[in-house]
């Protein structure tokens, strides 16, 4: 049987669903953002937190490698944090220093509402809401609302569905929307492989903002070590109206499977420079897109758009997915919805 408590973290509280009998366990931070700090799966004989997040109030309220964060109304880099819209010139406040663009947006340090929880023998499931209004932060005066859900079953299974929704009357607004998961398997990510759905790469200039370009990128269509590679690299998901599935694998089949769903075309992946995990970010356009246009959602008011990816422990056979990397040699048949569903 799940049960859904609180706990106190720092002046903050947090959300806990915990199965009772085998300890799989979600642990959200509402005012936060959402952010989601735990997540206990069986992986190789035990349970294991597959997500580095963060461990303090003092660390999340810093967080400097945005650990679980959702990254809203934009994600990742907007070039030197200016976009047009509307026919009027934007300045969003820069807040990467390195490259000098405003990054992840601000989402994040939204205080979300809990406007319900439900706890099952087979799941449990979180629901937030927060609001956001008209001129609350420089650059970005369109109002929107938004709405998370999370769910994880007794196998082990975690869906989080997003859905944000234009308030605005007189203007569409500009949308992308994703998350920053950073999972760990317990080992440095040198021990560990990789394996992706069929991707392009998107080319970047020295800033790391896309230049447009889309590049063949095989390396990873099998599972393979990720060993000396270093990663702050977007993909576009070549296959569209499909759910598309990334895989991290120990050595030995145990690992887990990401699924972005058809509303999540892209994504980044980050190897921070301890190498101890791997953050996989579904989202909804390109960096940059803003600007670009590679991805980027137009709201006007009361339209809304929901994307989902979910995690799942897996067990399969590493050269069994050499052999046939679309296979599916995992413990159960789970796929992610195509779209969310939200209360």
């Amino acid at each position: 049987m799940f049960k859904v408590n609180k706990a106190l973290f720092g002046q903050a509280t947090q959300l806990v669903a915990e199965h009772s009998n085998n300890g799989i366990k979600l642990v959200v931070t509402p005012d936060y953002g959402g952010n989601f700090t735990q997540l206990w799966l069986p992986i190789d004989g035990h349970l294991l937190n597959v997500l580095d997040g963060c461990g303090t109030a003092d660390e999340m309220a810093t967080n400097e490698l945005a650990k679980g964060i959702l990254m809203a109304p934009f994600a990742n880099r907007i070039n030197n944090g200016q976009y047009v819209c509307n026919g009027i010139m934007h300045q969003l406040p820069v807040n990467s220093s390195v490259q000098g663009h405003a990054i992840h947006g601000f989402a994040h340090s939204l205080p979300f509402n809990v406007t319900g929880t439900k706890a099952t023998q087979d799941f449990a499931e979180l629901h937030l809401k927060a609001a956001y209004g008209t001129g609350n932060y420089q650059g970005y005066p369109y109002p929107f609302n938004m709405r998370l859900s999370y769910k994880i079953t007794k196998q082990g299974y975690f869906i989080l569905s997003t859905n944000i929704q234009g308030m605005d009357y007189e203007v569409e607004m500009p949308v992308q929307f994703g998350w920053h998961p950073y999972f760990s398997l317990g080992v440095p990510v040198d021990e560990l492989l990789l394996q992706l759905p069929p991707v392009r790469r998107l080319g970047v200039n020295d800033r790391l903002i896309p230049n447009k370009q889309l590049e063949t990128f095989t390396h990873f269509n099998e599972p393979q070590p990720l060993l000396d590679w270093n990663f702050d690299t977007g993909f576009a998901f070549v296959e569209s109206g499909a759910t598309n599935t990334i895989r991290l694998l120990k050595p030995n089949g145990w690992g887990l499977e990401i699924g972005c769903s058809e509303f999540y075309p892209f994504v980044q992946i980050y190897i921070p420079e301890h190498r101890q995990s791997i953050a996989i970010e579904p989202m909804t356009g390109t960096t940059d897109c803003f600007n670009n246009g590679m991805g980027l959602i137009e709201l006007y008011h009361r339209e809304s758009y929901s994307a989902a990816f979910t995690v799942k422990p897996i067990f399969t056979s590493i050269e069994a997915l050499r052999a046939n990397p679309n296979g599916q040699q995992t413990t159960a048949d789970f796929r992610a919805p195509t779209n969310a569903k939200l209360y």
